[in-house]
């Protein structure tokens, strides 16, 4: 299909998918050769490229007899858009069941729902358009967590990780195919394996899968795989005595069952209706909590209340009431307005004609405003401007270095022509930007004429050309002036509370003696916590590294978590270096130093630290604990290309003497959203490491840019760890 503006782009009609397809507008030309003729795609793909830059075809090509337009014969029922949404899992599915659908790419979800006695809350992500993954604790209502002296009256809680990747993608012949896993370590309370496969027609779109484990207790299919081996046929137990670990001993083995259904989208388009036949008859519940199930369908409804808010309500097992909501955004579209910032000085084609030195003080003053940025110089040489600027770790750099671009030209003379952007990080050369100023001021005041009539040629007028060179400007040291901001830190997922929090204010300080040269500070007030309750430490196999995290949170309402004096200098070829002293963070103080060799455009680069630190005292202050250790890694840093993917693997001696690696696997979206996940494997046994095995998580960072209404610095980060232990930990 070549629309009439230009566009072009591959249209599969058929009724499964046609809500999806971009209409044919008037004018459009639309190469639609037999399957059977054997195009290949390439020439059909230059063909409507070359039709795209013909006149609309409706001027080329018109039968004599009619000239009645085009056509669309549609279904009668209106087709609509259609919509995945959460099961009562959090998973993109039905109700119980998953389906083979996935959300957009960079999704990311909270469900919460309750069906007596499980109450679940799931955190879901799309990183690529085949793969989504997350965890979930589930609530089970009438069990506790433990003894009443261990946790008291607190309900039993268990954690699991789900994955579920896309096999085929749907199209006009094929269903789509997927195969997940369900609770995929740890306990294993809920573990569960499919295969499922959707085919959407219209508004219904219906599915049909195998199940394994939980998801299959119905047991009513004898396992298919067990044509390769009998061994298929018994399912070993799921659980591990420490958790922590995949259950793969289990996977796809024992009895199996069918489940699915269907879902409709009404004609009111926030409507959906869901039913399904799901594969769990409830009666291998894990800790013997049976439960009766009258009927093996479920029907439910979902309700979208707003473009980010699911409401879901069912019925199951033919007595049991089910509620679920479900906030659901896309993390690379996450923007706010900038209605904060201030305006930005109207662009005219004229130019000043002089610049004195307290003009140049202005416009440096004018750059920090409207882009953050701190200003390190300005010179003015022959035709050029040149400006060195430290950046923040604000995103939308593009749009930075427009309003940069703007102010220059304000305050620039007519002699400069063009401009020059040298963005530093902390005394270091990361980019320099180019700009022609004729161009960039043309594409932001000419007037676009009709195509009919013939543009008007302006001359600008001639003015005095100013021939001062080498003006330079060069700005003052920035002092030790606090930026406040809110302070929070969490543990989620205890046996003493489920949600152990800190939330307090903090100054952030920092004094810069030279680019390369700058001592940081941050002084923190705890005004509110509940850390006092939580009284459970780590088993002593290991030196308490990280387990002393209730002393270290309630001993002082104010302490100091970090202030350091850090160095760091271009040796040139790609090679960089920082030394450090002080109180690294918020439990070690030392000394330490770093050597990255990043080659020049590679999308590889590797490291070493070395650091050698002592644990401080819990008040936080300038007071050390006994506890000292050597700590360091050597780290591969992996653009790969692929996907906004980065992939970072260290290996080295951790906080605990333990000696192992790393990786660290992220996703970036443009917006500067990063969402990734870490796995850490040492020479400390599970029995060593306790309760999780190894050290583990899911993290996901947020740039303040993207969520405030005024350009900013800065970021939060939300981090998921299974349990918090002192095995595999990090300086």
């Amino acid at each position: 299909l070549a629309q009439s503006d230009g566009r072009t782009s591959r249209v599969g009609l058929a009724p499964w998918n046609v809500a999806l397809q971009d209409a044919p507008g008037p004018g459009a030309w639309i190469w639609a050769p037999q399957r059977t003729a054997d195009f290949d795609a390439a020439v059909s793909d230059n063909l409507i490229r070359f039709l795209a830059t013909q006149l609309p075809a409706e001027y080329i090509w018109i039968n004599a007899k009619s000239q009645s337009p085009l056509v669309l014969h549609m279904p009668a029922e209106p087709v609509l858009a259609a919509q995945v949404t959460a099961s009562d899992w959090g998973e993109i599915g039905l109700l119980q069941t998953p389906t083979a659908r996935m959300a957009p790419t960079g999704s990311m979800r909270f469900h919460a729902s309750q069906v007596h006695p499980y109450t679940r809350g799931t955190v879901m992500f799309q990183p690529l358009d085949w793969l989504e993954a997350g965890f979930r604790y589930t609530d089970v209502a009438n069990r506790l967590y433990g003894p009443a002296d261990f946790s008291g009256d607190q309900t039993y809680k268990d954690k699991s990780i789900d994955f579920k990747v896309r096999l085929i993608q749907e199209d006009a012949y094929w269903p789509q195919l997927a195969i997940g896993l369900r609770d995929a370590g740890g306990t294993g309370l809920f573990s569960s394996e499919y295969i499922v496969a959707n085919k959407r027609w219209g508004n219904w779109d219906a599915s049909v899968g195998l199940a394994w484990g939980n998801m299959g207790a119905r047991g009513n299919v004898r396992n298919p795989l067990s044509a390769v081996d009998d061994a298929y046929l018994v399912r070993p137990s799921a659980q591990s005595e420490f958790g922590g670990t995949a259950n793969s001993n289990s996977f796809f083995r024992g009895p199996a069952a069918f489940f699915g259904g269907v879902q409709w989208q009404t004609p009111w388009n926030p409507w959906l209706v869901k039913l399904e036949l799901e594969g769990n008859n409830y009666q291998n519940e894990p800790q013997t909590n049976n439960q009766i199930s009258n009927t093996p369908f479920n029907l439910g409804i979902v309700y979208r209340y707003s473009p980010h808010i699911d409401l879901s309500i069912g019925f199951e097992r033919g007595d049991k009431l089910m509620w679920g909501l479900t906030l659901h955004d896309r993390l690379g579209t996450i923007n706010s307005p900038k209605l904060l910032d201030p305006p930005l000085p109207a662009v005219h084609a004229g130019r000043p004609v002089a610049v004195s030195a307290d003009d140049w003080a202005k416009a440096a003053e004018a750059l920090a405003l409207h882009t953050g940025w701190a200003v390190r110089s300005i010179h003015l040489q022959h035709s050029s401007t040149t400006v060195v600027v430290d950046v923040d770790k604000a995103v939308h750099l593009q749009e930075r270095i427009d309003r940069a671009v703007t102010v220059l030209h304000q305050y620039a003379p007519v002699a400069s022509n063009s401009f020059v952007l040298q963005l530093h990080e902390r005394g270091l050369p990361m980019t320099r930007i180019d700009i022609d100023r004729a161009e960039w001021v043309a594409q932001r005041t000419q007037v676009i004429e009709p195509a009919f009539r013939l543009p008007v040629q302006q001359v600008m007028p001639t003015v005095a050309v100013n021939n001062t060179e080498d003006t330079v400007w060069v700005g003052q040291t920035v002092g030790f002036k606090p930026e406040w901001s809110p302070s929070f830190s969490y543990v989620l997922g205890g046996p003493d509370n489920f949600l152990l929090y800190q939330l307090g204010i903090q100054a952030n300080m920092e004094q810069r003696f030279t680019n390369n040269t700058w001592l940081s500070g941050i002084v923190n007030l705890r005004l509110l916590d509940n850390y006092e309750g939580y009284k459970v430490d780590a088993p002593g196999y290991l030196p308490p590294v990280r387990t002393l995290m209730r002393q270290f949170v309630t001993t002082s309402r104010v302490n100091m978590p970090n202030f350091q004096l850090t160095y760091a200098k271009e040796l040139g070829s790609g090679h960089y270096v920082s030394a450090y002293a002080g109180m690294l963070e918020f439990m070690y103080g030392g000394v330490g130093g770093e050597w990255l060799y990043r080659p020049w455009h590679s999308p590889v680069a590797f490291g070493v630290d070395v650091n050698q630190v002592r644990q401080r005292g819990f008040r936080q202050d300038f007071e050390f604990r006994d506890y000292s250790v050597n700590t360091g890694h050597a780290t591969l840093y992996w653009d790969t290309g692929w996907n906004d993917l980065h992939v970072k693997l260290s290996a080295g001696k951790y906080l605990a003497g333990d000696i192992g690696s790393t990786l660290d696997i992220r996703r970036s979206f443009p917006n500067g959203v990063m969402l990734g996940a870490w796995a850490t494997k040492t020479n400390v046994s599970e029995e060593q490491f306790g309760e999780g095995s190894f050290d583990k998580g899911i993290y996901i960072n947020i740039p303040f840019d993207v969520m405030l209404p005024i350009s900013t610095e800065g970021s939060s980060t939300a981090m998921w760890m299974p349990l918090s232990r002192d095995g595999g930990s990090k300086l």
